[in-house]
Protein backbone atom coordinates (compact mmCIF):
# COMPACT_ATOMS: atom_id res chain seq x y z
CA UNK A 1 0.00 0.00 0.00
CA UNK A 2 2.88 2.41 0.82
CA UNK A 3 4.42 2.19 -2.68
CA UNK A 4 1.00 2.98 -4.20
CA UNK A 5 0.60 6.04 -1.98
CA UNK A 6 4.09 7.27 -3.01
CA UNK A 7 3.23 6.71 -6.68
CA UNK A 8 -0.07 8.56 -6.22
CA UNK A 9 1.70 11.56 -4.67
CA UNK A 10 4.25 11.56 -7.51
CA UNK A 11 1.50 11.49 -10.13
CA UNK A 12 -0.40 14.29 -8.38
CA UNK A 13 2.74 16.47 -8.13
CA UNK A 14 3.55 15.90 -11.81
CA UNK A 15 -0.04 16.79 -12.79
CA UNK A 16 0.04 19.91 -10.62
CA UNK A 17 3.36 21.03 -12.10
CA UNK A 18 2.06 20.32 -15.58
CA UNK A 19 -1.02 22.45 -14.97
CA UNK A 20 1.17 25.23 -13.60
CA UNK A 21 3.37 25.08 -16.70
CA UNK A 22 0.35 25.21 -19.03
CA UNK A 23 -1.21 28.10 -17.09
CA UNK A 24 2.08 30.01 -17.08
CA UNK A 25 2.54 29.43 -20.78
CA UNK A 26 -0.97 30.64 -21.53
CA UNK A 27 -0.51 33.77 -19.38
CA UNK A 28 2.81 34.48 -21.12
CA UNK A 29 1.21 34.04 -24.53
CA UNK A 30 -1.66 36.40 -23.64
CA UNK A 31 0.80 39.04 -22.42
CA UNK A 32 2.86 38.73 -25.62
CA UNK A 33 -0.29 38.89 -27.75
CA UNK A 34 -1.46 42.05 -25.99
CA UNK A 35 1.94 43.68 -26.55
CA UNK A 36 1.81 42.77 -30.25
CA UNK A 37 -1.67 44.25 -30.60
CA UNK A 38 -0.61 47.44 -28.82
CA UNK A 39 2.39 47.83 -31.16
CA UNK A 40 0.15 47.18 -34.17
CA UNK A 41 -2.37 49.78 -32.95
CA UNK A 42 0.44 52.32 -32.61
CA UNK A 43 1.59 51.64 -36.17
CA UNK A 44 -1.98 51.96 -37.46
CA UNK A 45 -2.39 55.29 -35.67
CA UNK A 46 0.81 56.61 -37.27
CA UNK A 47 -0.32 55.34 -40.68
CA UNK A 48 -3.70 57.01 -40.23
CA UNK A 49 -2.02 60.34 -39.50
CA UNK A 50 0.10 60.03 -42.63
CA UNK A 51 -2.94 59.03 -44.66
CA UNK A 52 -4.84 62.14 -43.61
CA UNK A 53 -1.99 64.32 -44.88
CA UNK A 54 -2.43 62.71 -48.30
CA UNK A 55 1.14 63.30 -49.52
CA UNK A 56 2.79 60.76 -51.82
CA UNK A 57 5.69 59.84 -49.53
CA UNK A 58 3.39 59.73 -46.53
CA UNK A 59 1.05 57.30 -48.28
CA UNK A 60 3.99 55.07 -49.19
CA UNK A 61 5.22 55.14 -45.57
CA UNK A 62 1.69 54.53 -44.27
CA UNK A 63 1.45 51.45 -46.49
CA UNK A 64 4.76 50.18 -45.08
CA UNK A 65 3.55 50.79 -41.51
CA UNK A 66 0.36 48.85 -42.22
CA UNK A 67 2.39 45.96 -43.61
CA UNK A 68 4.32 45.84 -40.31
CA UNK A 69 1.06 46.13 -38.35
CA UNK A 70 -0.42 43.23 -40.31
CA UNK A 71 2.49 41.02 -39.24
CA UNK A 72 1.77 41.89 -35.60
CA UNK A 73 -2.03 41.72 -35.68
CA UNK A 74 -3.38 40.21 -38.91
CA UNK A 75 -7.05 40.27 -37.88
CA UNK A 76 -7.32 43.96 -36.94
CA UNK A 77 -10.29 45.38 -38.88
CA UNK A 78 -9.11 48.97 -38.32
CA UNK A 79 -5.82 48.16 -40.05
CA UNK A 80 -7.64 46.46 -42.90
CA UNK A 81 -9.97 49.43 -43.39
CA UNK A 82 -7.06 51.85 -43.44
CA UNK A 83 -5.23 49.65 -45.96
CA UNK A 84 -8.26 49.92 -48.25
CA UNK A 85 -8.37 53.70 -47.77
CA UNK A 86 -4.66 54.11 -48.54
CA UNK A 87 -4.79 51.92 -51.66
CA UNK A 88 -7.80 53.96 -52.80
CA UNK A 89 -6.06 57.26 -52.04
CA UNK A 90 -2.99 56.25 -53.99
CA UNK A 91 -5.09 55.19 -56.96
CA UNK A 92 -7.10 58.42 -56.95
CA UNK A 93 -4.41 60.93 -56.05
CA UNK A 94 -1.47 59.62 -57.98
CA UNK A 95 -2.78 57.00 -60.35
CA UNK A 96 0.17 54.78 -59.38
CA UNK A 97 -2.03 51.97 -58.05
CA UNK A 98 -3.89 50.08 -60.80
CA UNK A 99 -7.29 48.48 -60.27
CA UNK A 100 -5.68 45.07 -59.78
CA UNK A 101 -3.73 46.30 -56.78
CA UNK A 102 -6.84 47.80 -55.18
CA UNK A 103 -8.70 44.52 -55.78
CA UNK A 104 -5.75 42.57 -54.34
CA UNK A 105 -5.87 44.81 -51.26
CA UNK A 106 -9.56 43.99 -50.88
CA UNK A 107 -8.78 40.27 -51.10
CA UNK A 108 -5.87 40.56 -48.65
CA UNK A 109 -7.96 42.36 -46.05
CA UNK A 110 -11.11 40.19 -46.08
CA UNK A 111 -9.79 37.89 -43.34
CA UNK A 112 -9.68 40.88 -40.95
CA UNK A 113 -13.33 41.68 -41.77
CA UNK A 114 -13.24 45.37 -42.68
CA UNK A 115 -16.59 47.13 -42.95
CA UNK A 116 -18.58 46.46 -46.08
CA UNK A 117 -18.68 50.20 -46.72
CA UNK A 118 -14.86 50.37 -46.89
CA UNK A 119 -14.85 47.42 -49.30
CA UNK A 120 -17.56 49.02 -51.47
CA UNK A 121 -15.63 52.31 -51.70
CA UNK A 122 -12.44 50.46 -52.65
CA UNK A 123 -14.36 48.52 -55.31
CA UNK A 124 -15.70 51.82 -56.68
CA UNK A 125 -12.12 53.12 -56.90
CA UNK A 126 -11.08 49.94 -58.74
CA UNK A 127 -14.02 50.38 -61.12
CA UNK A 128 -12.94 53.97 -61.79
CA UNK A 129 -9.34 52.85 -62.24
CA UNK A 130 -10.43 50.32 -64.89
CA UNK A 131 -12.12 53.14 -66.80
CA UNK A 132 -15.69 51.85 -66.36
CA UNK A 133 -17.51 55.20 -66.30
CA UNK A 134 -21.04 53.78 -66.10
CA UNK A 135 -20.13 51.38 -63.28
CA UNK A 136 -18.30 54.14 -61.42
CA UNK A 137 -21.21 56.55 -61.72
CA UNK A 138 -23.59 53.88 -60.42
CA UNK A 139 -21.25 53.12 -57.49
CA UNK A 140 -20.83 56.81 -56.60
CA UNK A 141 -24.59 57.33 -56.71
CA UNK A 142 -25.19 54.40 -54.35
CA UNK A 143 -22.29 55.22 -52.03
CA UNK A 144 -22.79 58.97 -51.60
CA UNK A 145 -25.59 58.75 -49.00
CA UNK A 146 -23.90 55.81 -47.19
CA UNK A 147 -20.54 57.52 -46.61
CA UNK A 148 -21.77 60.80 -45.14
CA UNK A 149 -20.92 59.75 -41.56
CA UNK A 150 -17.30 58.87 -42.44
CA UNK A 151 -15.23 61.86 -43.53
CA UNK A 152 -12.44 59.87 -45.21
CA UNK A 153 -14.82 57.68 -47.20
CA UNK A 154 -16.92 60.71 -48.15
CA UNK A 155 -13.71 62.36 -49.38
CA UNK A 156 -12.82 59.29 -51.47
CA UNK A 157 -16.27 59.06 -53.05
CA UNK A 158 -16.20 62.80 -53.78
CA UNK A 159 -12.72 62.43 -55.27
CA UNK A 160 -13.95 59.63 -57.54
CA UNK A 161 -16.77 61.89 -58.75
CA UNK A 162 -14.30 64.72 -59.27
CA UNK A 163 -11.89 62.52 -61.21
CA UNK A 164 -14.77 61.34 -63.38
CA UNK A 165 -15.78 64.91 -64.05
CA UNK A 166 -19.25 64.42 -62.58
CA UNK A 167 -21.22 67.67 -62.71
CA UNK A 168 -22.25 67.57 -59.02
CA UNK A 169 -18.75 66.95 -57.61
Amino acid sequence: VAPLVGLLYTVLVVWFLGLLAVGGGYAGFRHHDQQQRARAASLVTRAETLSRLGEHHGLIEAHALLTRARALSPLDPRRAELALVIASQRALEEGDVPAGVVLATIAATTEARPSQLHIDVARAVATWSRGDRAGTLEAVTKLTPRVQSNGMLAYLVGRIAQRMGAPDS
